[in-house]
């Protein structure tokens, strides 16, 4: 996730690489609305089980794995 003053870029990847092969690429969303907190306010919640407060109705898990995280202001 780079997260900048007017947009945040959200990139989900196959792979360990800090920076991605273009071919490793499963997602990627820019978000440019009017709710990107001011800098100061910055706050990171990774939820990757639930949508709308509802677990998935299989019942089955999935799995992701952060390799390492860091904060640069």
């Amino acid at each position: 996730m780079q997260w900048q003053s007017n947009r945040v870029i959200f990139t989900a990847w196959n792979g360990w690489s800090s920076t991605p092969a273009s071919g490793d690429i499963i997602y990627q969303w820019t978000y440019t609305g009017t709710d990107i907190p001011s800098p100061g306010q910055e706050r990171v919640h990774i939820n990757v089980w639930l949508l709308n407060g509802n677990a998935p109705m299989s019942g089955n898990g999935d799995e992701m794995v952060i390799n390492s995280f860091s904060f640069q202001p």
